[in-house]
């Protein structure tokens, strides 16, 4: 082989990874800039003596604006349901009624039925996992500990 033949079997290499590399780089481009957070411009907020929001500005300026963009976070639903719990005295299953406090992102038992009257608790719950006992899987969702029953389930 001459030379000039080898010469231009490797600059046809190197242009074959540029043309590559350039290829991976415009198309990679776009997906990394749409990643990138827009600019935004600080701008604060004056409270004027009728607690009014003003803007430094004068643009107008939407009342509305931050209540929109909170999260709004919804209160914790109380319901009362049956608790189940493996009496030792009985060798046998028995059930109590129980207050569950059902929030976005916890779940916890805040009270069971006495004797005749409603005692307060305040136990976090945890979901029945796969590792549970297989009848448990298939019949609770949830169970807490308390120190009077050991584990209630509901």
């Amino acid at each position: 082989m001459s030379g000039r033949l080898v010469g231009n079997i490797v600059i046809q290499a190197i242009m074959k990874k540029i043309l590559l590399f350039v290829t991976i780089l415009m198309t990679s481009c776009p997906i990394f800039a749409q990643s990138i957070p827009p600019l935004v411009r600080y701008e604060p907020v004056i409270v004027d003596r009728n607690g009014n929001r003003v803007n430094t500005d004068g643009s107008p300026y939407d009342e509305n604006y931050y209540r929109q963009n909170t999260p709004q976070v919804t209160p914790a639903e109380v319901i009362t349901t049956r608790g189940y719990y493996f009496d030792n005295d009985v060798m046998n299953w028995s059930s109590i009624l129980i207050k569950v406090e059902v929030g976005e992102r916890r779940v916890k038992l805040v009270g069971y039925k006495g004797r005749g009257n409603w005692q307060k608790c305040n136990a976090h719950a945890r979901e029945v996992s796969f590792s549970d006992d297989e009848f448990i899987q298939q019949n609770f969702s949830y169970y807490a500990n308390l120190s009077r029953f050991g584990t209630i389930y509901f």
